[in-house]
């Protein structure tokens, strides 16, 4: 029995602390306009702001026909940034899915979007393709910031779905509850 309690608070010790490094380790991935893999779209009206539902039929991703993307259901990371920035942060865990797609946009310049498939980043690190796991920081540089000015005034994650990133939270409570099972085993009934 003690050999079991000792498994068990080691095996829970092992995802506790792997819970943890993965958390403290997300990398920042810088994002520029030089970042290959992508796609310019400058005939859209300055006026409409991204959906989802228009990244299809600009990617044209295998089955965008049949994949049902909706604003609602796709959009899965917003922001409006205020103010004139060319550079931008984001720093949520997101969910990614077989389709994970970043927008960025000023409407008033052109480009008016850049669009990146998140799944296959070139040139991150130079003569590297990079796939991005929904935990590490994306961070934007360098976006509309010639002198003829512009900024980010939209960022967007469009996703067809995944699965949920796992939260330190969980695994404290899947620990907690393999300390309690090992209590209760412990104890002594009559």
């Amino acid at each position: 029995m003690k050999k079991l309690t000792m498994l068990l608070f080691l095996s829970m010790a092992v995802f506790l602390g792997a819970g943890m490094i993965s958390i403290a380790s997300a990398d920042i991935i810088t994002i520029t306009p030089l970042t290959q893999t992508q796609w310019i779209e400058t005939n859209y009206p300055s006026y409409k702001n991204p959906k989802c539902l228009d990244i299809p039929g600009i990617v044209k991703f295998p089955g965008w026909e049949t994949a049902g993307w909706t604003q609602d259901n796709n959009l899965i990371y917003y922001a409006e940034p205020s103010g004139e920035v060319s550079d931008y942060l984001i720093t949520n865990d997101i969910s990614i899915g077989a389709h994970t797609y970043l927008v960025v946009k000023d409407g008033n310049h052109v480009p008016r979007w850049y669009i990146f498939d998140l799944l296959e980043l070139s040139n991150v690190v130079p003569g590297t393709t990079y796939s991005w796991n929904g935990t590490d920081d994306l961070s934007l540089k360098d976006f509309w910031a010639s002198p003829s000015g512009g900024s980010i005034s939209h960022v967007s994650i469009c996703s067809d779905g995944g699965v949920p990133v796992p939260e330190p939270a969980t695994l404290l409570l899947l620990g907690s509850g393999l300390i309690g099972l090992a209590g209760i085993g412990r104890k002594k009934f009559f």
